[in-house]
């Protein structure tokens, strides 16, 4: 593993994951999630605080493909047309498919969750009390990070997750053991409990107005206790390590975060390093396109994380929350796949928790 390399500022590199907002093309009704029109470029900062331009870091200063395109990143798509609403009705149906489809297995070509592990990283690990499921994980930067997406989905004492808010890839469990699952936004940062702690009915993350994340907050969200979902600052963090300490270049970072197998991207593929243990797999996403059609696409080719940071320079006519923030990672050899975009907040995106390191 790389050592970390002591750097007068860890700011200056902002730019790295600002310059990847992504370009959103909707190919759903705004009055579906009120989500910005076709073609709507996002360019915001990633903090309230002034961030370099992207033109600071050269290579840097190309979009990536929104979530929301119809098939843009290319990869396996898989259509399940008459899907519920991630935001109602009861998760029954979606156990009762996730059931049936028990012994079907994973679309992951026979590569099970340990054979995304890189056998030269030592890792550390963990039991989350809550279902008894153990994770590895490693220290990037001056955060530790799951190595391993969050497989979390007891919707009895976690109520975020009633309804239908989290997902196996082509609603196959054996999806969800090798990759983890797929969570909607909402249920990434716990909505109820923001409602709760608030005293007020917020309804963060439910397309209601009045959500006070920001690029900085602070949440458990989902993770188990002594975890918390990463914001902005810490994909840029995590991100910027990995650039200052690979000569500065911006178009690799991707490979040295990317599992070595798995990876469906031609050539590419033998550039997925997985330098840091971070051991990304290509689980695709679940797109949101209305609250009755939804797609699977590009598992092998691409995979999403959600931030706590909403998109909040795009909201409905109330003010309401349309998109979050994620951290993309695509097979390719450049940037172009690789950073932070936003996506509608009822599609499924996968969760990596983070923690402080405690100096001694």
């Amino acid at each position: 593993m790389f050592k970390a390399k002591k750097e007068t500022t860890i700011l200056c590199g902002l730019a790295i994951l600002v310059a990847s907002f992504m370009g959103c093309s909707d190919s759903a009704s705004a009055n579906d999630v009120g989500e910005a029109e076709q073609g709507e470029s996002i360019s915001s900062s990633v903090s309230g605080e002034s961030a370099p331009s992207a033109q600071d870091v050269p290579g840097l200063s190309s979009k990536v493909q929104s979530s929301s395109s119809n098939g843009a990143m290319g990869g396996t798509s898989s259509v399940s047309q008459g899907g519920q609403n991630p935001f109602q009705g009861s998760s029954s149906s979606s156990k009762k498919a996730e059931s049936s489809a028990a012994k079907r297995p994973s679309d992951f070509n026979g590569l099970t969750r340990e054979d995304f592990l890189n056998d030269e990283i030592e890792y550390l690990e963990f039991e989350d009390e809550r279902d008894h499921q153990k994770y590895k994980y490693v220290k990037i930067g001056s955060l530790y990070w799951m190595s391993q997406s969050l497989n979390y989905s007891d919707s009895v004492n976690f109520k975020s997750l009633e309804g239908g808010k989290s997902f196996c890839y082509n609603d196959n469990p054996s999806n969800c053991d090798v990759a983890g699952r797929l969570y909607t936004w909402a249920a990434a940062i716990d909505s109820v409990k923001i409602d709760t702690d608030k005293g007020t009915y917020y309804r963060c993350g439910l397309n209601a107005k009045n959500c006070t994340l920001s690029a900085s907050s602070i949440i458990q969200g989902v993770c188990p206790e002594g975890w918390r979902l990463p914001n902005d600052n810490d994909w840029v963090a995590m991100y910027v390590t990995v650039y200052q300490e690979n000569g500065g270049y911006p178009k690799t970072v991707g490979r040295y975060l990317r599992a070595k197998v798995g990876w469906d991207g031609g050539e590419y593929t033998k550039e997925s390093l997985d330098s840091y243990g971070f051991s990304a797999i290509p689980g695709g996403e679940k797109e949101y396109v209305t609250s009755l059609n939804y797609n699977f696409k590009d598992i092998q080719s691409r995979v999403l994380f959600w931030s706590a940071s909403p998109e909040k320079e795009n909201t409905n006519e109330a003010g309401g929350i349309n998109r979050a923030h994620y951290l993309g990672l695509k097979a390719v050899s450049d940037d172009t796949g690789n950073g932070i975009g936003a996506s509608k907040i009822p599609g499924g995106h996968y969760v990596r928790c983070v923690k402080d390191v405690e100096e001694p």
